[in-house]
């Protein structure tokens, strides 16, 4: 072979891989729209995905514009029942005032309408129906006490109640409140009392309030007792009063004032 045809093969060959290097493939137009199909699928999957999630957004803030609203009318009622609130605390309170004050008057009234009576324990039943009631229990508190005149009673009766083991009090109403006040001190400084085979105690007849808060002195009363020199008694309702030694005059309506002066001024060493 000559130089120069092989010359000519090595040009041939060398222009035919310039010629392969230099060409597209002839499947890019494929790749291009393979690639373009790939981004729409990817835009439209996007797409779709932002509408779900914008959709849920929006479902939210609806959601949400709705919890405010609700919000919003339930701090408004709160505002409003705290208002009414405040309002029925005050005449609550006002009630309550107006209720003790009532409560008091009326336990004064009931227990100045029973400042003449009393009532007389220890006497069997039956015992009154010898005649009139009246006229029985007077008569028996005459004889008993040992009194110079013959009560005035107005009324005279069992206390309610059933019978039972014991003889139920008899309630009698004085028609002289000095006869009343003659026969508890003739009845205090004569106890016990005896009447035939019957032991009889005379009390007041307080109400359950005006009893309750004489019954309240009672450990001052007790201390009293120890006190020489002292005179003390308990004026109607619940007033402790205490005169010293020296004459001093004292009234107390708290337990806890009358026990605090007690111990400090009359039961010194």
């Amino acid at each position: 072979m000559s130089k120069t045809r092989l010359g000519k093969e090595q040009a041939a060959k060398a222009s035919d891989s310039a010629e392969d290097r230099s060409a597209p493939p002839t499947d890019i137009s494929e790749i291009m729209k393979a690639i373009a199909s790939s981004e729409k699928t990817i835009l439209e999957r996007i797409d779709s995905s932002t509408k779900d999630l914008n959709d849920k957004i929006d479902t939210i803030k609806e959601d949400l514009e709705k919890h405010e609203t609700r919000l919003d009318s339930v701090e408004f009622g709160l505002n409003t029942y705290s208002d009414r609130t405040v309002e029925l605390e005050s005449e609550v309170s006002k009630l309550k005032s107006e209720v003790a004050k009532s409560t008091d008057k009326v336990d004064d009234i009931e227990g100045r309408q029973r400042r003449c009576n009393a009532r007389i324990v220890g006497v069997k039943e039956g015992f009154e129906n010898t005649g009139k009631t009246t006229d029985v229990v007077a008569t028996m508190l005459k004889e008993m006490l040992g009194l110079n005149f013959t009560p005035t009673l107005d009324r005279a009766h069992r206390s309610l109640g059933q019978p039972g083991n014991s003889p139920r009090a008899i309630v009698v109403k004085f028609h002289y409140f000095q006869e009343k006040e003659d026969m508890f001190r003739r009845a205090t400084s004569s106890q016990p009392l005896f009447l035939q085979d019957m032991k009889i105690s005379i009390f007041h007849d307080f109400t359950a309030i005006v009893a309750k808060k004489r019954a309240a002195f009672s450990e001052a009363k007790r201390l009293l007792r120890g006190c020489n020199g002292v005179k003390f008694g308990v004026l109607f309702p619940a007033v402790l009063r205490i005169t010293s030694p020296t004459g001093q005059d004292k009234r107390f309506t708290d337990p806890s004032a009358a026990m605090d002066y007690i111990k400090k001024d009359l039961l010194r060493p």
